[in-house]
Parts: C-alpha cells; structure tokens; sequence
C-alpha cells in the first residue's frame, strides 16, 4: 500500500472502469486524449512501481516513531477553539439541529487557526494510529479519539476519508509482512463499510433520512440506470468517483488550446492553496462543469486549463518528481514511511481534488517531511529528540 506507483495505476483503472459503466447519465463518452493519457500514466505507474519496489519495501515498517510532543495536542485545541469562535458556531451542533448552512460555511473567509486545527487533528490522528501498533498503549487511542472529535465538529465527510484511508494504508502496512485471507477480508470489509456510511451521511446531509437516496438519485442523474442489487447509498460514492473524471472530459472538450497557457498558475498548481493564494498573480481556477452542483475536477483539470493537453503529462511528471523528493529527504528517518502513507493519500484521492494544493491532503505530508528535516538536524547536534531518546 506505501507503493503510491501502485496505488495511482489501481485508482485511476478503477475510477476508468466504472466511468465506462455509465450508470450516470453525466458521463459523456470519454475523449480518446483521456483514454491515451491515463493508459500511458497507468502502465508507466506499473513500471515505476516495480523498479523501486525495493525502497518501498525497506521503508513498510512504521515503528520508531516519536511520540509527539505534549504540546502538539494542546496546540490543536487551542487552534480549534479559536478558530470556531471565529466561524461563530459549530458546524456538526448545526447539522444535529438541520440549520446547517453548507453553502455559507463553504463561502466563509479561511482561517489560519481552522486549518491548522484541521490539518494538525489529520496528521495527529493518522500519527497515534501508527503509533498504536507498536506500543498498543490505550493512551494513543484516547488522542486518536481527541483527534478525530475534532474533525468530527466541522461536519466534513472528506476529512473523515482521508483519516479513515490513511488508516487502512497503515493497517495494511503493518499486517502486510503476515498477509492472511483474513485482513485482506477485513481491508474490504472496511472499505465498503466507509463507502455505505459515506452515502448515508450524504443523504442525512442532504436533508434526508440514512436509507433516502433520492438526492443524489436526481442530482446525479442515476434514475434507470443504477443496478438495483447494488445498495442505493453505494450511489454517492459512485458519482464522487466518477464526476470529476466527467468534468475533466468537459473541460477537455471546451477549452481552446493555445489560449490556455499560464506559467504561474500551472506552478501554483503544485503548491498548498493557502500559499499559493498569497502569491502574485494567483487567480482561482476557472473550470467548466457539467452540472454547477458537482464542483470538483480532478487534479488534472488545473493543469489542463493552465498549461493544455501538455499540462497533464507534466503534471503527472511533476506530482511524481514531488513524491520521490519526499521520500528522498525523510530516508534513514523514522519519518519515511509516515511520508510515504501520505503520499499514498495524495495519489488517491487524486481523482476529487487537487491534492498538492488542498490543505487537509497536501499539509499532512509536508508536515512529515518537516519532522524528517528536523529529526535529520538533531541528529547531527547530537541532540535528543521529542522521545528523549539520545539519536
């Protein structure tokens, strides 16, 4: 699972393949510049993923970690009360009482203290999960709840499934040198289990009761196409799969290449967005939809509106060369793996969003590259590091 190779070709040929099986009359036949993009990035993902099987494989291990320090904690609630003091209320007591206003709380002004509270409840989460496994210690399941409590308030589900997916990557991880039929059974189990509480929650969302999928039924365009064995909560994970891939496929179809060419913003395009917001001539991207109410486009279509048809080849080329910079600058750190769990995030969910430029996907990862420079600089002072351990 640490092979992020491996995991681009298994979710772009998945997301492919249930595009192809139309289920929502929003996926248009797929332009043959799609089809030829991904064939290519996929196999190439394969090979690359075979060529350094040998670093991932050295790097499966998460153990070694340091504990965090007990300042991190308190940090992150100090954020998080600050930060929903500032928003005015608490998004998930709005939901239970069915006022909750998502387009305002989308529309509301980014705050530092929300994004370090949700960044930092994210990567702390995702840390004591790893943690856990070597010391099993009941301590680090009460900070994963105190972590995890904290992502529950802002009542965002994409939150939710980059911490749950991070799990299974560790999970998966730390089982994979005793692999039995039994976790593969319990990775799947998980997975369609968060698939189905996904839905559920987006009909609740919605206005709905859990088992009412009418919502997405009509907004997603599924009436008489979706197999009826098939749970209809299965359907929102169906559409967020796909419809990015169908809003790519459109800008594809719409943008004028030649007049799409914009250095800056293609650059932009690999940088966290609450950086890149703060730089000169930063704009926000301006993609086409196919429906106004599925506003998400895939990483690629940044580069496709930024840099044309070229943009997604070097865009691939770029999101890669990231990664292994990574992993480069946290080997022969106890930080390398955790680098590695959040890279796998970022290939994954990939097909929603831009995950170098979406600061709960993006910042997590940076942070571990950070403890690895500055595990890598106490070691040479020869100092001890947050575990109190001599290096």
């Amino acid at each position: 699972m640490l092979n992020y190779f491996y995991m681009y070709s298994l979710v772009w040929g998945v997301i492919l393949v249930l595009y192809q099986l139309g289920w929502s009359s929003l996926n248009a036949p797929l332009s043959p510049i799609l089809i030829a993009f991904f064939s290519i990035t996929i196999i190439v993902s394969v090979i690359l993923g075979y060529r350094f099987r040998n670093v991932f494989n050295k790097a499966r291990g998460l153990s070694g970690l340091p504990k965090l320090p007990l300042a991190y904690p308190f940090i992150i609630a100090v954020c998080t009360i600050i930060g929903l003091f500032q928003l005015g209320y608490v998004p998930i007591a709005n939901l239970i009482m069915g006022n909750l206003d998502y387009a305002g709380l989308l529309a509301a002004d980014g705050s530092v203290f929300r994004t370090a509270s949700v960044v930092g409840s994210i990567f702390g989460s995702v840390y004591q999960f790893a943690i856990y496994f070597e010391r099993r210690d009941k301590g680090d399941l009460v900070c994963i709840f105190f972590y995890l409590l904290i992502i529950s308030l802002y009542a965002a589900r994409s939150n939710w499934m980059i911490c749950l997916f991070c799990f299974l990557v560790v999970f998966t991880t730390h089982y994979s040198n005793s692999w039995k039929h039994k976790y593969l059974f319990i990775v799947v189990l998980i997975a369609l289990a968060a698939l189905w509480l996904f839905g559920a929650y987006g009909n609740i969302r919605s206005g709905g009761s859990w088992d009412d999928s009418s919502y997405i039924y009509i907004y997603g365009r599924l009436n008489g196409r979706w197999p009826d064995f098939i749970p209809r909560q299965f359907g929102w994970a169906y559409i967020y799969l796909t419809s990015p891939l169908a809003n790519l496929n459109y800008n594809l179809a719409s943008t004028t290449q030649g007049s799409t060419f914009d250095i800056c913003n293609f650059i932009y395009d690999f940088l966290p967005m609450f950086i890149a917001k703060v730089l000169p001539n930063y704009s926000p991207l301006q993609a086409q939809l196919v429906v106004p109410y599925l506003t998400v486009s895939s990483v690629w279509t940044n580069y496709l509106v930024h840099f044309g048809v070229l943009g997604l080849m070097l865009g691939y080329i770029g999101q890669m060369l990231l990664m292994w910079l990574a992993g480069y600058i946290s080997r022969n750190t106890p930080f390398q793996s955790l680098c590695f769990v959040f890279c796998t995030e970022c290939v994954a969910f990939s097909f929603f969003v831009n995950s170098f430029t979406y600061p709960s996907m993006s910042y997590p990862l940076l942070i571990s590259v950070m403890f690895s420079i500055l595990y890598v600089y106490a070691n040479s002072r020869h100092v001890s590091f947050w575990s109190h351990r001599k290096l």
